[in-house]
């Protein structure tokens, strides 16, 4: 299963931003602070549910953020010739 897509939105300090990944290798390079980790915590997110460590789907919401703002992480796979779309929101559906 390869990632294709990652979109980010009011998660931890990413406003709204789209990564779209290589077939092959991907390199992340920034400084510290930058969002390097918080883009695997993100990939976690997705695929488990689980936001990493003791943090809670509250602590990954952007702090500048709206309460009426959307916060999710939505993610495009292909697997066998097949793309698959999984979304997972940081808010309650209600909110928003």
């Amino acid at each position: 299963m390869q990632l294709v897509k990652l979109r980010l939105k009011n998660f931890c300090q990413y406003i709204d931003s789209e990564i779209n990944f290589s077939p092959y290798m991907n390199l992340l390079v920034g400084q510290n602070g930058a969002g390097k980790t918080n883009l695997f915590r993100a990939v976690l997110f997705l695929l488990t549910g689980n936001a990493g460590g003791e943090c809670n789907k509250d602590e990954n919401i952007r702090l500048l953020s709206d309460v009426n703002e959307p916060a999710f992480v939505s993610g495009t796979f292909v697997h066998k010739g097949h793309t698959y779309n999984i979304q997972r929101s940081l808010r309650n559906s209600s909110t928003f």
